[in-house]
């Protein structure tokens, strides 16, 4: 289990409670705040995934599907381009569901490789589940608590391109025995033509020079703000962070340390305490590219 979890959970207890009682649902920021990502998912289907071994493993063979049309104005296709061929891929929604655990996560469809599709598939699949549900199963799991993890995540794609496929998780957690959920935000960023993950420090060096921006950017949302909590409140914290406890965050992905990408800015999640709501997304406008150091 990740170092991560463990900070955060330790760190949570010891803090005032705030939004036990938020909607699961959340909603990422409008472009007053931070840029909105897409809507997406052309079809939705829901697959009840082989439940997860004690031991944690995971075996998500789906064992019933129902899929549901969404609206036209869901739908998301990417024009892609090989050679002097011209096609374009489709991206769906696939949930996990499992006990008191429900994720969402998407798939693309039609990209003319069959071997190709199915590796970024399985990699966008395993990533989350391994990454929100398996681990934190591991690490917490004991004869007692069976049913040991709440989960609820959505997925919006802010970035889908030939090239590029960002995606960004958020809803909510708990974990059996907890004082309070707590807000959960996750990413993958996915380089669809060499289909691998890429890190933070593909697009920009971690160091103090991107710490200052972080600290400096009043482009700061996460869902206290949007429940009402001032968001100077949110950008003092992050004002009054030491630069290399946020380096050394976002170097290691100490809990809601992550990323995503949008047309045209980096989007950065730092860890806040829980009584500010458990992670800031912090905008950096730019076009930030793969190798752009």
């Amino acid at each position: 289990m990740r170092k991560t979890i463990t900070i955060m959970f330790i760190f949570s207890i010891t803090i005032l409670l705030i939004g036990c009682n938020k909607d699961n649902t959340v909603e990422l920021p409008t472009t007053q705040q931070l840029s909105t990502p897409t809507a997406v998912a052309t079809a939705t289907r829901d697959v009840t995934d082989t439940p997860i071994a004690s031991s944690g493993s995971m075996t998500p063979t789906p064992t019933t599907t129902s899929q549901t049309i969404s609206s036209v104005d869901q739908k998301q296709t990417t024009s892609v381009t090989e050679g002097t061929k011209n096609q374009t891929y489709t991206i769906t929604t696939t949930t996990y569901s499992q006990d008191n655990i429900k994720v969402q996560y998407p798939q693309i469809q039609g990209l003319g490789d069959n071997s190709k599709e199915k590796t970024i598939n399985d990699l966008i699949k395993n990533d989350v589940l391994k990454s929100e549900v398996e681990a934190p199963i591991k690490f917490y799991q004991d004869d007692t608590h069976q049913d040991v993890l709440t989960l609820d995540l959505k997925y919006q794609v802010t970035v889908s391109s030939t090239d590029l496929l960002s995606v960004v998780y958020t809803g909510y957690s708990n974990i059996a025995g907890a004082a309070h959920p707590n807000d959960v935000i996750y990413s993958v960023t996915i380089d669809l033509k060499n289909m691998t993950k890429l890190k933070l420090s593909d697009f920009t060096t971690i160091d103090t020079k991107l710490a200052q921006k972080i600290k400096q950017s009043t482009a700061v949302i996460n869902e206290a703000v949007k429940d009402g909590m001032d968001k100077n409140d949110l950008i003092l914290v992050i004002k009054n962070t030491d630069d290399q406890t946020l380096i050394k965050g976002l170097r290691e992905q100490w809990a809601y340390n992550t990323f995503y990408v949008t047309s045209n800015s980096l989007v950065v999640s730092v860890d806040v305490p829980h009584a500010v709501g458990d992670y800031a997304l912090v905008e950096l406008q730019g076009q930030y590219k793969v190798g752009s150091q």
